[in-house]
């Protein structure tokens, strides 16, 4: 018999004890009721029957010590009739022989005793001689039967006693009923229990059998098989835990669905974010490579000009001295127009060299703002991974309900439940940073594009600069032309080239400061490049772990078989 059944067979048993119990107790009561009324009759007749003894006849009989008198027969024959109208079994008169024993004067019973006969008397027989009229609390039994006596005493005129009376009502058949009574009660409760025993035993085993399908469905649900209902047709309470059961299993089989669908969507969009992080902190580490290579060739460009300043010092040197020397004029001349010919290609090449360095700083702005277009769509990702985890957490949220629901059977999916919820705010927690690190590589990528828009227009500015220097050169090339055929020209062009050679050595000390503050830019832009390549290695390692946090919650999920 399972646990079940032992608590209703105690159950019933105690059921069947109250009822056999109160049975008892209310016989009971009926019976002490039967007797009361017994010993109501009886001290009622004993009552009575003192007025039809005469005393004085009692006490002539008890002089006389003689059954053959007149007197003992008129006493006994009105006792007969006594005795006949109020339906008393025993109807007799004793005297006291001493404090232990009675003696039978009259006997009116229909098997008297003898007469003087002796008798030990009990409690009702001596109370009678105390004066006082008593009955038996109990029945009494002896050799003439079972009866219910009652006692009075019989006075003589001067009130003292002289005899007692007894009237014995028969209670041998209330007796046997009685003990029939017991019997009979004794063979109920044995009935009572063997039926309650029997019906325990049948109920035990067809509720066993029930309960042993349901619990070996959640057995199975409790293992991750969500798969099957359960068929009961029982038309009472378990039939209704039954599709109680079976709606809980289906509710939980379309949570699980719903969460498998949104984790693969989230693990499509992670495997999309890291993609995409790789994808940025590639192009950080090429940015970073680029802005390496302009802050070189910026500092090269501050060499060379600070170079061209410090020839074209030595080159007013020499004017002064041609102007000083006019007879070494022709001398001199040449060697001016071959060194400015060779500047004219230096200023050439130096403006080629800027172009192509201005051109490179545009594609690096263009880069940089592809960069921050890149930002903004990794942070779209970023919003779309956060409704994901809201939703998984709400899910999660209400399957853990639902398990508290489902009482013990549903604590291992409460587990996982309260897992994914976890997984869900970290995955939350670990996109809101994202996003934290995406607006700072935003910002960051905006104050870049700003400082190359500074750049470009340094650049324009310096190529502007180096135009009127390769001017300046050509002028003086055609003055130097000029000079040849004439001293006058020679002195009017070298006074022209010392006056412009002042504008170009201011011209050369602010093309010098620019390149400075390039090369200064640069390197600004070369330290927010490592930023932005270390920025994205985070935004890699956190999309790393958040595919591999959704891999996790896939593969818990997939641990539970649903009806697809």
């Amino acid at each position: 018999m399972s646990k079940l059944g032992v608590k209703i067979l105690r159950l019933v048993c105690v059921v069947v004890g109250a009822i056999v119990a109160i049975s008892l107790i209310s016989s009971t009561i009926v019976l002490k009721r039967a007797e009361s009324q017994l010993r109501d009759k009886a001290k009622q007749s004993i009552t009575e029957s003192v007025s039809i003894i005469d005393k004085n006849k009692i006490e002539k009989i008890i002089k006389d010590r003689s059954n053959n008198s007149k007197e003992y027969g008129e006493v006994l024959n009105s006792m007969i009739v006594f005795k006949a109208k109020k339906d008393i079994k025993n109807f007799y008169v004793y005297i006291k022989k001493d404090n232990k024993t009675a003696q039978f004067l009259i006997d009116a019973s229909p098997d008297p005793a003898g007469y003087l006969e002796n008798y030990e008397m009990q409690g009702g027989m001596i109370s009678a001689f105390d004066g006082s009229i008593a009955v038996d609390s109990e029945p009494s039994s002896d050799k003439w039967g079972t009866y219910m006596s009652a006692y009075a005493p019989i006075k003589n005129s001067s009130g003292q006693v002289i005899a007692a009376i007894g009237a014995d009502e028969d209670v041998s058949t209330f007796e046997n009923i009685k003990k029939l009574f017991f019997y009979l009660s004794i063979l109920q409760v044995i009935i009572a229990v063997i039926i309650s025993l029997i019906s325990v035993w049948l109920f035990s085993k067809k509720l066993k059998y029930n309960i042993g399908i349901i619990e070996s469905k959640l057995v199975d649900m409790s293992e991750g098989n969500l798969q099957g209902n359960v068929e009961l047709k029982t038309k009472d309470e378990i039939e209704q835990i039954m599709h109680s059961l079976n709606d809980f299993r289906l509710k939980v089989s379309n949570i699980l669905i719903n969460i498998k669908e949104h984790v693969s969507n989230a693990h499509g969009s992670s495997d999309d974010l890291y993609s995409i992080s790789k994808e940025m902190s590639l192009s950080a580490e090429n940015v970073s490579l680029i802005i390496h290579k302009v802050s070189e060739n910026s500092e090269k460009q501050a060499y060379h000009i600070v170079s061209m300043e410090e020839v074209f010092d030595e080159f007013g040197k020499r004017i002064e001295n041609a102007t000083k020397m006019i007879n070494e004029f022709s001398v001199m001349g040449n060697n001016i127009s071959e060194k400015s010919k060779k500047s004219s290609t230096d200023v050439n090449l130096l403006i080629k060299s800027i172009t192509d360095l201005n051109v490179q700083f545009k594609s690096v702005a263009e880069k940089i703002q592809g960069l921050g277009a890149n930002i903004d769509k990794i942070s779209d990702i970023t919003n779309l991974i956060n409704d994901i985890s809201d939703q998984t957490n709400l899910l999660a949220l209400n399957a853990s309900i639902e398990a508290s629901r489902a009482g013990e059977a549903g604590k291992g999916f409460s587990v996982v439940a309260d897992e994914i919820r976890i997984l869900a705010e970290q995955s939350k927690i670990s996109s809101e940073n994202i996003n934290e690190l995406l607006k700072n590589v935003s910002n960051q990528s905006t104050a870049v594009v700003a400082d190359t828009k500074n750049v470009d227009c340094q650049f324009s500015n310096q190529i502007g600069i180096v135009n009127n220097i390769a001017s300046s050169f050509r002028v003086i090339i055609d003055d130097i032309e000029k000079l040849l055929p004439g001293i006058n020209l020679v002195n009017k062009s070298m006074i022209e080239a010392d006056n412009n050679k002042s504008i170009i050595i201011n011209n050369l000390e602010t093309s010098s400061s620019s390149a400075k503050e390039i090369s200064t830019s640069s390197k600004d832009i070369a330290a927010i490049a490592e930023e932005l390549s270390s920025s994205a290695e985070e935004v890699t390692n956190s999309a790393e772990k958040l595919l591999y946090v959704v891999n996790n919650v896939m593969e818990n999920v997939n641990k539970f078989k649903t009806e697809e």
